[in-house]
């Protein structure tokens, strides 16, 4: 929040961004599921582009 506290950010007049994510899962067993997933961020010359992508083993007991 601009103006508040001892230290204030400089901050864009325009910044646009946007985010995004996907998840897709995957039964292999009754009790066993693999997800596959990515999320990012992109916007202007101040943000740029990232995205992060991952996998995970989900057991149930």
């Amino acid at each position: 929040m601009p103006g508040f506290g001892k230290l204030t950010p400089n901050v864009a007049d325009r910044t646009c961004w946007t985010e995004y994510g996907v998840r897709f899962g995957y039964k292999l067993q009754a009790a066993i599921t693999l997800d596959v997933f990515g999320n990012g961020v992109s916007g202007g010359d101040a943000i740029d582009s990232r995205m992060h992508v991952g996998a995970g083993l989900r057991f149930a007991f």
